[in-house]
């Protein structure tokens, strides 16, 4: 029989990942596990999609 190979550990991740993955994982994501850059690009991405909304509904409003 051939001798089991056990798995590389990978290096240690930053407590930011870990975090973030564990909420991610366990089906519930704080804001606060987010690392900075994420939680930026979300917000930017929000706001994106809030101005195309209210820019849609401007132009909805003109058409008669």
């Amino acid at each position: 029989m051939a001798p089991s190979r056990r798995p590389v550990p990978l290096p240690p991740r930053p407590v930011d990942a870990v975090q973030a993955h564990l909420a991610l994982t366990h089906g519930t994501v704080s804001w606060h596990a987010l690392p900075l850059p994420v939680r930026e690009r979300v917000l930017s991405l929000w706001i994106d999609l809030l101005r195309g909304h209210v820019d849609d509904a401007a132009t909805e409003g003109a058409t008669p």
